[in-house]
């Protein structure tokens, strides 16, 4: 599965955690954005992509600094997710 470039337009990149490969999550370390951790490569991916797909508007530096937009769209795609 191709990994879609980050929101600022570097590459990030998918990774295993330090425990046993089964946490992945996929990171820019030019912006330092993150995705949630998922048991798979291929739930990390997908949910990247989809937060890369969204059109967002955010008002202020500190809702970046919070983390919230990112989060909050991870919480959607889950709940997509689990709907299915």
């Amino acid at each position: 599965m191709i990994l879609s470039n980050c929101t600022c337009g570097s590459e990030p990149v998918c990774e295993p955690g330090a425990v046993g490969g089964r946490n992945w999550d996929v990171c820019c370390f030019e912006c330092g954005a993150r995705s949630a951790v998922f048991p798979n490569r291929t739930e990390a991916v997908m949910s990247w992509n989809q937060i890369n797909k969204v059109d967002v508007v955010i008002n202020t530096p500190e809702e970046v600094q919070a983390g919230g937009v990112i989060e909050h769209f991870i919480q959607q795609i889950r709940g997509r997710v689990s709907a299915i």
